[in-house]
């Protein structure tokens, strides 16, 4: 039988099916964002993405602004 390939919801990359919507790649991300927010909550977004260095596209998806 196949493995059930479905796309990231973030990054829409095709991964093989697991528990989360997401890939580790993305899952990783989403972490590093949560952290960073917990830390510094009133951040702008700019901030954000200069410190992560993830993606603007993704921070928006991430905190659902997209």
């Amino acid at each position: 039988m196949s493995d059930f390939v479905r796309n990231c919801q973030l990054c829409e990359i095709p991964m093989k099916s697991s528990p989360f919507l997401l890939c580790p790649d993305c899952l990783q991300e989403k972490e590093q964002v949560r952290v960073f927010l917990k830390k510094n909550p009133q951040v702008p977004l700019h901030e954000l993405v200069d410190s992560t260095q993830i993606p603007i596209s993704h921070v928006k998806k991430i905190l659902g602004i997209d």
